[in-house]
């Protein structure tokens, strides 16, 4: 509703949210739930006593274990093997290849596209359509630099978002927690969001 409203983000708005939304994520990974659903309807930002914002995660629907080995294979056998899960605009590659074994490197992503969103007023493949050429351009194109849509990102701020989108997960911040701290040295007076 957010991005509805403003259709981009302040960089520094954007980045609490973000951060935020990291801290989330890292505890859902620290108990070993990879959320693969990360877009901006499930990013909810809630009002707390005394006016501070707080960014809650939901639509854990298609979380899945991480690590579970055997777990997994069972899991697999519940759902149809190789369906497509998720929001096409913030899949990662890796899960719009319907590959096995994603970790924390996808939900990476997906905030990345999300910050990425924030700050330039759309997705990195906007007007892809139909689906499978969707599908074809995340898996096989680089996202445009954000500062040629929007100039005024610092330079730091779109070179760690776009480390989020790189097709190549090994290439990619390692963690949720890699992505924050890269994001920090922006925000110099915390992660709070207030009124």
């Amino acid at each position: 509703i957010l991005l509805d409203k403003l259709g981009t983000v302040p960089q520094d708005l954007a980045l609490r949210i973000a951060a935020q939304t990291c801290l989330g994520l890292e505890k859902a990974h620290a108990g070993g739930v990879l959320h693969r659903d990360i877009k901006p309807a499930n990013l909810i930002l809630s009002k707390r006593d005394g006016g501070e914002r707080r960014v809650k995660i939901v639509d854990f629907g298609l979380a899945k274990a991480l690590d579970d080995g055997d777990a997994g294979d069972k899991a697999a056998s519940l759902t149809m093997t190789g369906m497509l899960l998720g929001s096409p605009q913030y899949m990662s590659p890796e899960q719009a290849r319907a590959e096995k074994g994603l970790d924390a490197r996808t939900d990476v992503w997906s905030l990345g596209m999300v910050i990425y969103q924030m700050l330039t007023g759309r997705t990195a493949f906007k007007g892809v359509t139909p689906i499978p050429k969707l599908l074809e351009a995340i898996t096989s194109q680089p996202v445009a630099p954000i500062r040629e849509t929007a100039p005024w990102v610092d330079l730091g701020v779109a070179t760690a978002v776009e480390r989020a989108l790189e097709i190549d997960p090994a290439r990619r911040h390692p963690s949720i927690r890699a992505l924050r701290e890269a994001l920090l040295p922006f925000l110099p007076s915390g992660v709070a969001i207030s009124e």
